[in-house]
């Protein structure tokens, strides 16, 4: 008598709820009881078993309520898992560029350090003739990094002002020969 009052009451309940609710309630409770219609033991849920449950938890601000045969933080472990599929699926490498061999990379740097006064172009060539085929712009990337100090010879520097030429009055005459001087670096 009792079971059958509950139920009655259930029933008497479904009126006040939305019809999408209800609609998604019967959903879900239809599917569970296929699944234990499947099987005696343990229920053993397939991977669409898993992907209803994870929609119903989207949909459905209440599906906990109506969840019999997993716990609701198995169906959240579920929709994180797949999540994270989707994510490693859509980061995957995609291809591109080859990459260049360790060797190739290692015979670039040693020709940078053994040839410091040749550019990009020189080595690029040098490769060339040896036969091994690289763009300039993967010359100039495993350019080896300057370390200590930069060692810069005397050149030549335009003065962008009249006043800070030594021995000149501010107000005076500057001729283009004085405008360009050797500084010492």
């Amino acid at each position: 008598m009792r079971v059958v009052f509950i139920a009655l009451l259930h029933f008497m309940l479904t009126f006040f709820r939305s019809r999408r609710a209800a609609a998604l309630e019967i959903v879900a409770l239809r599917h569970q009881l296929a699944v234990l219609r499947r099987q005696t033991k343990r229920p053993r849920l397939t991977s669409s078993d898993r992907l209803v449950w994870v929609a119903l938890r989207r949909l459905w601000p209440k599906w906990e309520r109506a969840l019999l045969i997993v716990k609701p933080a198995t169906v959240v472990r579920w929709h994180r898992t797949g999540f994270r599929a989707l994510w490693r699926w859509k980061s995957r490498p995609k291809g591109g560029r080859p990459s260049v061999d360790p060797e190739v990379r290692r015979l670039i740097r040693q020709m940078w350090r053994a040839n410091p006064t040749w550019g990009r172009p020189r080595i690029h060539a040098e490769l060339a003739k040896i036969g091994i085929q690289v763009s300039d712009s993967t010359v100039r990337k495993y350019k080896p990094k300057r370390r200590g100090p930069v060692v810069r010879q005397n050149i030549v520097r335009p003065i962008p002002h009249d006043w800070m030429l030594r021995g000149v009055r501010i107000l005076g005459r500057v001729s283009p020969a004085q405008r360009t001087r050797v500084v010492p670096c």
